[in-house]
């Protein structure tokens, strides 16, 4: 995929575009309880202040300045792998506290056209697997959801234990990387 940057100088006004590609879409989550993966992309898409030790060079002004810098997605790869950033450091940034926010996502037919400024908007998403994390950062278990491209079931893995799930089971409240694929992406 590709992001749009966008820096704009506090002062002047003037903007800085730049693109760059990503493999995957890390994204933050918000403080509630539960929340929709849109909210999550609106969050990540949400200006944001450049300032203090990382202020921005402008080149119209030719010093330093605070300026606004807003992430935005311009293309969406045939496979998307979003990364749930449930890590946060505490207030002295000393230690890592994880945020245990319910995220919600569907397993067929996740639409994020609305996000997408470039001329591919359309591309539509089926789950396929979904890595979760249960614990904390200093202990801490790892399961794996994968559907199967042989018979179209769902399984999980957990160790060496694999068993059979529903649909409906693998939306975790633990997840931490969900895999999609596009439904127009043509597998070999």
């Amino acid at each position: 995929g590709q992001f749009k940057s966008t820096l704009t100088c506090s002062v002047c006004n003037k903007q800085s575009v730049t693109f760059d590609a990503f493999m995957s879409l890390t994204l933050p989550i918000p403080t509630n309880a539960s929340c929709q993966i849109e909210d999550c992309i609106r969050l990540f898409t949400t200006r944001e202040k450049v300032s203090r030790d990382n202020k921005w060079f402008c080149p119209r002004c030719k010093q330093h300045r605070e300026a606004w810098k807003t992430m935005e997605i311009w293309k969406l790869p045939p496979i998307l792998i979003v990364h749930f950033n449930r890590f946060k450091r505490d207030f002295d940034g000393s230690w890592l506290e994880k945020r245990q926010t319910n995220v919600h996502f569907p397993s067929t037919n996740l639409d994020l056209s609305k996000f997408v400024l470039g001329p591919n908007k359309s591309l539509r998403y089926n789950l396929y697997g979904v890595s979760n994390h249960y614990g904390s950062m200093q202990s801490g278990h790892y399961t794996a959801f994968c559907k199967s491209t042989y018979d179209r079931k769902w399984y999980k893995f957990d160790d060496s234990d694999v068993t059979s799930m529903s649909e409906s089971s693998v939306k975790s409240s633990a997840a931490y990387i969900l895999c999609y694929t596009s439904m127009e992406f043509i597998r070999p």
